[in-house]
């Protein structure tokens, strides 16, 4: 999950387009990659296809600091809606992403890995990506595949 093509943008938007919520800073960007490294840090995803118990994911950079991030995440909507607070180290980041990829998209991919295991009601609320791996020792190695 390098970041969207506007290719891949439109097949994504065609099949989901009754549930794909697309944030406007990053609507016209060549791929949320490019929207990231021009400073947006607003991501909605239909995450449907990846878990059946949300509708949506929003991602939202909260902090940024110069050993790392911290991003809310949001999942479902309205009263459904859970919220987690996630801590991304930025030598952690580096070492595990080799900066291939943005501190969000790394948290997107962690989420669609976390929601594969568990389901949402039972993710902790507030975490630091650096400790997944003491609870799921595959982490890594699934994130590397999914990059």
């Amino acid at each position: 999950m390098k970041g969207f093509t506007d290719r891949d943008r439109r097949e994504y938007k065609a099949k989901f387009q009754q549930e794909f919520m697309l944030c406007p800073e990053w609507a016209e960007a060549e791929s949320i990659s490019g929207a990231a490294k021009a400073g947006k840090s607003c991501y909605n995803y239909s995450m449907a296809e990846m878990n059946e118990d949300f509708d949506g994911m929003k991602v939202t950079e909260t902090n940024q600091r110069e050993d790392g991030w911290t991003f809310l995440v949001e999942l479902g909507h309205g009263e459904e809606m859970i919220e987690y607070w996630v801590d991304v180290d930025k030598d952690y980041w580096t070492r595990l992403t080799n900066r291939r990829i943005e501190p969000e998209e790394l948290v997107v991919i962690t989420f669609k890995f976390l929601l594969g295991k568990e389901h949402k009601e039972l993710i902790l609320k507030k975490f630091n990506l650096a400790d997944i791996t003491g609870l799921f020792p595959m982490y890594e190695l699934e994130v590397k595949r999914a990059m």
